[in-house]
């Protein structure tokens, strides 16, 4: 079977996490979904969404990229990783080629 490797990010809580509501995370919010779509439209970046269950874990990317090292570098330039609402863990990740 013919394989292909992904970055998985995992987006955590980060050190400045707050669920308070107010104009300065309403506009990182928007930054950060932006960026999402900037992403996507370099096809760096397969699927990415929140997780609904309120925990610690927010959300993941799932990237198409060489390395990890580049996976890194996309993450950091997430607004809301930048400002440390959110930090990221990322993992190597490998399906069937045809798969997604």
């Amino acid at each position: 079977m013919e394989t292909a490797r992904y970055f998985m990010a995992f987006l955590w809580r980060g050190p400045a996490w707050t669920a308070n509501e107010n104009p300065e995370l309403e506009h990182l919010q928007n930054a950060h979904l932006g960026y999402i779509e900037e992403m996507r439209d370099t096809g760096k970046l397969i699927l990415a969404g929140p997780f609904t269950d309120d925990g610690d874990l927010r959300g993941l990317f799932l990237f198409d990229v060489n390395t990890v090292e580049e996976a890194q570098a996309l993450c950091e330039e997430d607004p809301m990783v930048r400002v440390g609402h959110l930090r990221y863990e990322i993992h190597p990740w490998m399906t069937g080629a045809h798969d997604l």
